[in-house]
């Protein structure tokens, strides 16, 4: 039986095009992104915890995700578009990145409005829906 080479590319090569089509596996940008959005998420849960406050309303739970949705595609956005990501990405690379970005982050909008209308109040839902940026964002958490 001949010997078959042991390279990774040769092993699975839809797995060797996915990693250079992805910069080799540099996804930080991406990982920023998922972990602002899922800590909104945590937010939202710990939010039922004051009690106090007013509940946040569907519409208002609507909107702040939607809002976090634009923050966060901003990010990938901004990203995707340095030099250096092009250079290691390649355009394939970086429309494939955008792209898998785009569905993660539409499942997590949905995962936010889940959590908020069942436990946030309007205080956060209003520091959300008011961020422009990732520091916005960390804010509403403090």
């Amino acid at each position: 039986m001949p010997s078959q080479s042991k390279s990774p590319s040769h092993r699975n090569p839809h797995k060797a095009w996915r990693r250079q089509a992805a910069g080799g596996g540099d996804r930080r940008w991406t990982q920023r992104a998922v972990t602002l959005l899922m800590m909104a998420t945590l937010v939202f849960g710990a939010g039922g915890l004051a009690a106090c406050e007013a509940k946040a309303t569907p519409e208002e739970c609507e909107s702040a995700c939607s809002n976090l949705k634009r923050v966060f595609l901003g990010v990938v956005e901004r990203e995707t578009a340095k030099e250096d990501a092009q250079k290691k990405m390649g355009a394939t690379g970086v429309e494939l990145a955008r792209e898998t970005a785009s569905l993660f982050v539409e499942f997590l909008t949905r995962e936010c409005t889940r959590q908020c209308n069942a436990r946030s109040t309007r205080k956060v839902t209003e520091c959300l829906r008011a961020a422009k940026s990732e520091d916005d964002i960390k804010r509403c958490y403090e």
